[in-house]
């Protein structure tokens, strides 16, 4: 189900659901890469015929969207990922309060990946 939100100041649709991370050729800095062969809670954010997915495991997707979707509230893209939508995910499921917790355990599987320096 679609809801109305912001995305940068101005009114988007957004679809809470849950994708499957195929396998994807890209360098080892996409932070997602990591996941692959997981299923995250995102969300699909459909704005001026454009759709992209920003991550909502952790419940900093829909911080940002309820927020006006400006620049001061971070967000994850899962851009140039092969993915497969495998559900909705359910209303009571929807994470709506930021966990850090859930952030921590995101970022430093991506971070891991990284230069030794970023750990």
């Amino acid at each position: 189900m679609k809801k109305q939100f912001q995305w940068n100041g101005e009114p988007c649709q957004a679809s809470f659901v849950n994708i499957k991370i195929l396998p994807t050729e890209v360098t080892n800095l996409a932070w997602w890469k990591p996941f692959e062969g997981e299923v995250r809670r995102v969300i699909e954010i459909e704005q001026n015929g454009h759709k992209f997915l920003i991550d909502n495991e952790d419940g900093l997707g829909y911080s940002k969207i309820t927020h006006g979707g400006g620049f001061m509230h971070g967000s994850r893209h899962f851009d140039g990922m092969n993915y497969e939508v495998v559900g909705y995910t359910p209303e009571p499921e929807i994470v709506t309060v930021f966990n850090p917790e859930a952030y921590a355990s995101t970022a430093k599987p991506a971070r891991a990946m990284r230069s030794p320096a970023y750990n």
